[in-house]
């Protein structure tokens, strides 16, 4: 696949996830639109993409309450178009 057509493919992807989320009452901040156009554009994988919006909504004004939810959780992402899935244990 050429890199245009990658980039357009994944410009549908996120557009059509940004729309589902619009239409269950979420809305989507600058920080994650703009990890969505570093993805895009192929600046970072989808996997480094998932570690910064995890790490994004862990700092975020409520992490200690997050934090103390998720604490010994695992978190997976997966990528449907990839064979590679990525995996986080939170620290107990």
């Amino acid at each position: 696949m050429e890199h245009e057509e990658r980039r357009q493919l994944l410009q549908l992807a996120f557009d059509s996830a940004n729309a589902i989320c619009k239409l269950e009452g979420g809305t989507l901040s600058a920080s994650s639109r703009a990890i969505q156009e570093r993805v895009i554009n192929g600046e970072i994988s989808f996997d480094e993409a998932v570690r910064e919006v995890l790490n994004e909504a862990l700092v975020s004004s409520s992490a200690k309450t997050k934090e103390s939810q998720l604490r010994g959780s695992v978190l997976r992402y997966e990528d449907p178009t990839s064979p590679v899935s990525v995996e986080w244990k939170t620290s107990d």
